[in-house]
Parts: structure tokens; C-alpha cells; sequence
């Protein structure tokens, strides 16, 4: 109860205090905030439960041990705090800053239709390859294939890199969007028509990443482009319609063969108004807050076995590199799951033989290979780069590439960091990168030539 009292308490002064940089003022849809956000539900609302007495209605466990809650809870605050520190000493560093000015005056616009050629080839392959039982409500027991993984893996992003385009090039020619109408048509027929078969494909599957990280880089755009303000009535609504859907699509994967998705969404809607995840505070977020098994997990292995050293990170960090994180698996012998929290805590709880993965926290990730003191830094320096990201999306003039590649990964990604990793994160934004200068060498090919406009 107590470590409720103090991250409530902190978690208000960093919400109301008085934000100095003109561009983050009264601007609610960003990293910060959907990170926050996804990080208190995933290290946080069981405790809640627990508190009002909810948990014994959910019927399942979660805590593993209950010895491990106050410590984990503790570990959960101390980074939740960190992040608030670090976020605040990168805000007054240079708290004079109104407007960063971008020193070059002449900026290139490139044509999206390298993109739109390397999308509609990668979603050929991706509905060619599939497995089309896949999509009939059966993400999580049928596998879509491994090409045809690779290849919606790669169309996302290489949609997400349209997006990233379109905003760079509206920006230098300083076009401005009145409203999302405007901004949906200015998009293209083509990209719309693409992206919409397949979050089609996706919806249809029962999965839910990929209609929540377009999504979210979809109103980011718009932000950009409009130079709106996004209200926090908008975007709570937007996080509740999306919470209360994926917690759907949730029950569907739960129903299992044999009935076309329509069906399944139905009887679906049914058991979840039945379900006992009712009894929690937030039912649409009780998934998410699950993981916090996992940093259960994590306290228990370490008091245990001691850390991990830093192996979870430093792989991170090698496989950002295409291909070498293969290479190093093959050189040490060891398996995925001695590489990857998540594989490991779900080996730590549930035995050699799995029947499903549990996932990881971000805290859990950091404190396996580094303990307190990882915890501490860590968690400072990300805020500090977070902050350093917003500042200089937000307030720029003109973007470059890689900055907004950095930025559309980590707010589409933002509400799941909570459950996932940070440094995987750094992989798909080089990934990201990589496929829209590929869109642009195809532009070569095509017959489309890079415009220089002056911004005088």
C-alpha cells in the first residue's frame, strides 16, 4: 500500500508539473505519457487490485510468491522514480530553449513511390506465403509461415516509413494540415488501400500489435504535419477504445478453431462480459498487467541464482546488427532462450517445456542483468534520451530521417515498452531507416529524381 501512496504521489507532481519547453506544452500524444502509462499498468495495477481486493477474483496467480511482491514492487517504484528524474534533469538542462532552429537553410524531398513499390511487393509475398488459416481468428495456434513473417514484419515498417516520409517532405515544403481528413487524403489512395488490406489481414487473425503501433504513428504524423496539439481527452478515449479491443481480440484467440472470426468475435464478446476480469479496476488492461509475473520472476531468480551480467543486453545490442546475433548463438552454442528475458523468465516459471510465453518487463530486463544500481542508471539515461527525442521531434523545424525513425518506433512502441525491452527497440528503428533509404533507391529506378527546396 505504501509503495502505491509514493508512486501516486510522484507520478502526480511529474504529471502537473509546469512544462518549460513550448512545443511539449499542452502536447499529451507522446513518448513520455505512453510510456508511462503502459508502464504503471504493467508494474503496478495487480497491486491495485490486490489492495481493493480484486485479485482473489481474478483466479490466477501472479505474484509466484508473495515474499517477492514488496521487493518487486520496490525495484518497479525505483525505476518508475529514476525515469522521473532523469525526464526532469534533461528538461531544466536547457529550460531556455524555445525553439531549436535547424542550421541548414536548403532541405530534400524524396518521392514515396520507392515505398509504395516495396510495399505492395512485401504484402504480395506476405498474403502468398501465409498461411490463410491464419486468418481466421487463429494468431497463436496457426503460424502464418516464416516468409510470411518476415515479410508483414517488413511491411509495417515500411509504413510506417511512408508515414515517416510523408512528414518530412510535408514539413520542408511547409504545407500544414487544417484537419485529419485532409492529412488521411493527402496520404495516397494507394498507401491507404495497402495498409488498409492488410490491418484487414491482421484484424481478421486475431492479432493486435500492428493495428495499435499504425495507429499511433498514423495521429503522430498527423500531429507533426498539423502542428496540433493533441487534448488528453483524445487520447485517453483513443487508449480506452483501444485497450477494450485488443482486450477482445484477446478472448478471441482464446476461442480456438473452427468458426469463422466474425463468429468468434461474437462469442467472444460474450465471455468477456462473464469473464472474472471484471472484478479487476481496469479489465481492458488486465493482459497487460499480467507481465508483472515476470519481474516476480526476475526478483526470484536473482535472489537465487544471483545476475545475469549484463548477457540480455549485450545481445540486444549485437543483434541490432543484422545477422550477428545469429552468428553469436551459433559461436557459444546457447539457445534463444539464454539470450532473451522473456524466454528465460517464462522457462524460470513455467519448467524446460513451456506451452506459452509470459513475456518480460522492462524492468525485470534490466534488474536480471544489472540489479539496483543497473536499474538507476538505466532508467535516468532513458528518460534523459526520451526527453532529448521529444524535444527535438516536437520543437524542430526541419527532420531528419534518422531522428524521426528513432521517434515513430519509440510512439508506436510506447505503451508496450512497460512489457518489453529497450534496447530492441533501437533494432527496429535501424531496420526502419534501412527500409525507407531503400524506398528512395528505388526511386532511382523509377525515374524519380531528389528535389531541393530552399527554406529561406
Amino acid at each position: 500500500m505504501r509503495v502505491l501512496i509514493y508512486v501516486s504521489v510522484a507520478s502526480g507532481l511529474f504529471f502537473f508539473r509546469k512544462e518549460n519547453q513550448y512545443g511539449l506544452k499542452r502536447q499529451y500524444l507522446k513518448i513520455s505519457n505512453l510510456f508511462l502509462i503502459g508502464f504503471i499498468i504493467v508494474h503496478f495495477q495487480i497491486y491495485l487490485d490486490y489492495v481493493l481486493g480484486a485479485y482473489q477474483g481474478l483466479g490466477v496467480d501472479l505474484m509466484i510468491n508473495d515474499r517477492l511482491v514488496p521487493k518487486a514492487s520496490l525495484i518497479s517504484a525505483l525505476a518508475l522514480v529514476m525515469y522521473y528524474i532523469g525526464y526532469l534533469m534533461a528538461s531544466y538542462y536547457k529550460a531556455g530553449v524555445k525553439h531549436i532552429e535547424v542550421k541548414q537553410i536548403s532541405a530534400v524531398v524524396y518521392s514515396s513511390r520507392g515505398l509504395l513499390v516495396l510495399m505492395v511487393a512485401l504484402l504480395s509475398l506476405f498474403m502468398l506465403t501465409a498461411d490463410w488459416n491464419y486468418f481466421r481468428g487463429n494468431y497463436g495456434d496457426v503460424s502464418v509461415g516464416t516468409l510470411a513473417d518476415y515479410a508483414q514484419q517488413y511491411l509495417l515498417l515500411a509504413m510506417i516509413g511512408y508515414v515517416v516520409l510523408f512528414v518530412k517532405n510535408e514539413r520542408i515544403k511547409g504545407n500544414v494540415y487544417k484537419n485529419m481528413l485532409s492529412y488521411t487524403s493527402k496520404l495516397g489512395s494507394t498507401f491507404l488501400l495497402i495498409s488498409g488490406v492488410y490491418l484487414v489481414l491482421v484484424l481478421v487473425s486475431g492479432d493486435r500489435g500492428p493495428i495499435l503501433q499504425f495507429g499511433v504513428t498514423y495521429l503522430g504524423g498527423y500531429v507533426l504535419v498539423a502542428k496540433r496539439k493533441m487534448r488528453l481527452v483524445v487520447v485517453l478515449a483513443g487508449l480506452f477504445i483501444g485497450a477494450t479491443a485488443i482486450s477482445l481480440l484477446g478472448f478471441v484467440r482464446e476461442i480456438g478453431n473452427g468458426a469463422d472470426f466474425w463468429k468468434k468475435v461474437e462469442v467472444a464478446y460474450s465471455l468477456r462480459a462473464e469473464s472474472r476480469i471484471q472484478s479487476s479496476i481496469s479489465p481492458s488492461t488486465l493482459e497487460l498487467a499480467g507481465s508483472v509475473r515476470t519481474m516476480h520472476a526476475a526478483v526470484d531468480y536473482s535472489e537465487n541464482y544471483g545476475h545475469t551480467n549484463g548477457l540480455f543486453q549485450l545481445f540486444q545490442v549485437l543483434s541490432i546488427v543484422p545477422g550477428v546475433g545469429t552468428i553469436a548463438k551459433a559461436l557459444t552454442g546457447m539457445e534463444n532462450t539464454d539470450f532473451k528475458s522473456s524466454a528465460f523468465l517464462t522457462r524460470h516459471i513455467l519448467g524446460s517445456n513451456p506451452d506459452r510465453g509470459l513475456g518480460t518487463t522492462v524492468v525485470a530486463d534490466i534488474f536480471l542483468d544489472f540489479g539496483i544500481i543497473g536499474v538507476v542508471v538505466i532508467f535516468c539515461l532513458f528518460a534523459w534520451f526520451v526527453r532529448y527525442l521529444e524535444v527535438n521531434v516536437f520543437s524542430a523545424r526541419l527532420f531528419r530521417i534518422s531522428t524521426l525513425a528513432l521517434f515513430f518506433i519509440f510512439l508506436s512502441q510506447a505503451i508496450y515498452i512497460g512489457r518489453s525491452t529497450i534496447l530492441v527497440l533501437f533494432k527496429d528503428a535501424l531496420l526502419l531507416y534501412l527500409i525507407v533509404m531503400i524506398g528512395i533507391f528505388i526511386n532511382s529506378f523509377l525515374g524519380y529524381k531528389k528535389v531541393e527546396v530552399s527554406n529561406r
